[in-house]
């Protein structure tokens, strides 16, 4: 009984660790689907470059161009309002896109790159009504489709001047509790690299600028537009944020931000020069004395201070971790059921030499 109990618990672990690899083979097996989306843009007349992105990106076409795919799946469809068209679910390959404004309007200038990396280019190929792009499984490639209109009345074109805008950070004394910023907080840079500033626009790739030594982080090429800032600082470590800026060197504006917000929008013109002071409030979140903020020892730079944020939790084991666990139970459980007739007969024996009688010599009748 107890044998066939364990040739049990051994199938029932074999059974597991098949099902298990079966899985595996069925997930490997299957292409994950790749994905492709277009941004069709118009760039002024007569534009030639070299910042595509941040001079036409904001000016979409009027919607309903038309775009085609042709490859290991054949596709076509035409932009939204936006300028944007999608075409998903594709099986991996290579392919042929063309589309948009017609060539004898405009010129063309393309862009690709992966969605989880919208700053590095992604490899294409040019042709004659469009561009060629490989597709692997589980791809998510965006192509920046620039037309720029070809100027037939032999005026030129009044260029767009680029805007700067420059961030200073600033770190003031624990629960500081004043008004007085610039005195108190502005001699206290933040160290380099300890806090990265995010500027971003809507339907854009955002551009991250950690600060300097300086205690500066700089933006520069920046086309007009409404822009988002924020910073990397965790809000469970500030009681907020105090930010100072000014357009030009006039027309300041301030933003008071609690814990929870770490963004302001700003609308920059064209060729303006905007400068923030942003001023982060570390809260004590440890019940001990508030230290001063103190710079260091001939820098005049300071580190954010250590507030007693808590740990990041350890991440949950993976699903593999517990058909390893099932596995061993079914065999354990049938190790313990052949060991179980032994187990009993010792529990008897010890049962009877309890319950049994003696002599007044000390041995068993």
């Amino acid at each position: 009984m107890g044998r066939a109990i364990v040739r049990l618990g051994v199938l029932f672990g074999l059974f597991l660790l098949l099902g298990t690899l079966g899985v595996t083979r069925t997930v490997a097996g299957q292409a994950e689907p790749a994905r492709l989306t277009i941004h069709n843009r118009i760039c002024p007349i007569g534009f030639s470059g070299p910042d595509y992105y941040g001079t036409c990106h904001d000016t979409p076409p009027d919607p309903g161009l038309p775009f085609t795919l042709s490859g290991p799946v054949l596709a076509e469809g035409i932009t939204d309002p936006e300028g944007n068209i999608t075409f998903a679910g594709l099986t991996p390959g290579d392919y042929a896109v063309s589309g948009g404004v017609p060539g004898e309007f405009a010129t063309v200038n393309y862009f690709c790159a992966s969605a989880d990396t919208p700053s590095q280019a992604y490899p294409f190929t040019r042709t004659a009504t469009g561009i060629t792009v490989s597709l692997p499984a589980g791809a998510d490639v965006i192509c920046d489709w620039y037309n720029t209109p070809i100027d037939l009345s032999g005026r030129p074109t009044p260029p767009i001047e680029p805007a700067t805008l420059e961030v200073y950070a600033a770190i003031c004394p624990v629960s500081y509790e004043g008004s007085s910023y610039f005195d108190d907080c502005f001699p206290n840079a933040a160290s380099a690299g300890s806090v990265t500033f995010t500027l971003e626009r809507p339907g854009g790739p955002s551009i991250d600028q950690p600060v300097g030594s300086d205690g500066h982080a700089r933006f520069a090429n920046l086309r007009p537009g409404t822009y988002t800032l924020s910073d990397s600082v965790p809000g469970d470590a500030l009681d907020g944020r105090f930010v100072y800026c000014t357009f030009d060197g006039a027309d300041p504006r301030t933003y008071a931000l609690d814990h929870t917000e770490n963004a302001i929008s700003l609308t920059i013109d064209a060729d303006e020069r905007v400068a923030c002071d942003w001023y982060i409030l570390p809260a004590d979140l440890r019940g001990e004395p508030v230290p001063t903020a103190t710079p260091r020892p001939g820098s005049g730079v300071v580190v954010l201070p250590d507030t007693g944020t808590s740990a990041v939790a350890a991440p949950i084991a993976p699903v593999s971790a517990w058909f390893t666990v099932l596995i061993s139970a079914g065999v354990l459980a049938g190790l313990v059921a052949v060991r179980w007739p032994g187990m009993q007969m010792i529990r008897r024996a010890a049962k009877i030499r309890v319950s049994g009688t003696h002599d007044s010599g000390g041995r068993q009748q």
